[in-house]
């Protein structure tokens, strides 16, 4: 079996403020949505998650998936944003929480319907109508960019 993996930008890889969608098409269809400012940016974040004791792995587990392909990872740079800044960052929090609150709301609406997995927390800081407008602008650039919205099924089937 040949596996392959493309990064479009090396950027994923460093420290950085990012929000990001982790998109699991085979044999069940999840989205884990996870946000990180860590020194290995989301590329870290991405091989923690699958790790043994990862949560995306706990997740899937948890779901009655062991092994899963066709994993397509999408991260959004929030560095033109300074509320998002720092290693741990409430606004990030309630940023991730807020979408994926909305990806659940559309996973059952989707092409090929998915699952939200991930594990968020709430802070005050979801009311704030700055970091709603960044979720639902963050969300729809996310839903034109992940499989499960494609036209075309047959594509990613």
């Amino acid at each position: 079996m040949t596996s392959k993996l493309y990064i479009s930008d090396i950027k994923i890889a460093r420290q950085k403020p990012y929000v990001y969608c982790i998109c699991i098409l085979r044999p069940s269809a999840f989205v884990y949505i996870g946000q990180s400012a860590e020194k290995r940016g989301v590329l870290g974040r991405f091989i923690g998650h699958i790790g043994k004791d990862g949560t995306l792995m706990k997740k899937t587990k948890e779901a009655g998936v062991v092994d899963f392909e066709d994993v397509t990872v999408v991260a959004m740079d929030l560095t033109d944003y300074r509320m998002f800044d720092g290693l741990y960052s409430r606004s990030r929090t309630a940023l991730e929480f807020l979408i994926h609150s909305s990806m659940k709301a559309k996973g059952c609406k989707a092409n090929i319907p998915f699952e939200v997995i991930s594990y968020v927390n709430n802070c005050s800081l979801i009311h704030d109508e700055n970091i709603q407008r960044i979720a639902e602008e963050v969300t729809e650039k996310i839903c034109k960019t992940i499989p499960f919205f494609n036209n075309h099924k047959e594509d990613v089937l």
